[in-house]
């Protein structure tokens, strides 16, 4: 159990000193955790960041759901014409006599 503790006091430490120096990168105005494409709105009363990463993010969703479906219709087109059930068999046909125009009798 000493083991535990000592690792978890080790942790806590790197924590602290990580937020401390993340706390004196931002009153130094350092640009930490900002990408060269984000989008920066400062109004009176607001603040807008888009970040461009979140752009980024969705335009992978997008190509990753199209490729998904994609993929899913190749291997169903693959499927359905590689298993292609038999043609049905045509039941005997009977011989039937010549074709009868309207009106004559086949007596």
């Amino acid at each position: 159990m000493t083991d535990l503790g000592k690792l978890l006091l080790v942790l806590g430490g790197v924590i602290v000193l990580t937020g401390a120096v993340l706390l004196l990168a931002g009153r130094f105005n350092v640009p930490l955790g900002r990408l060269p494409g984000d989008i920066v709105y400062r109004g009176k009363n607001t603040v807008l960041l888009l970040s461009s990463g979140h752009l980024h993010c969705r335009q992978h969703r997008a190509v990753t759901a199209f490729l998904v479906v994609w993929a899913r219709t190749q291997v169903t087109a693959l499927l359905t014409s590689r298993f292609k059930p038999s043609e049905p068999r045509r039941a005997a046909v009977r011989a039937f006599p010549a074709t009868v125009s309207r009106g004559q009798s086949t007596l």
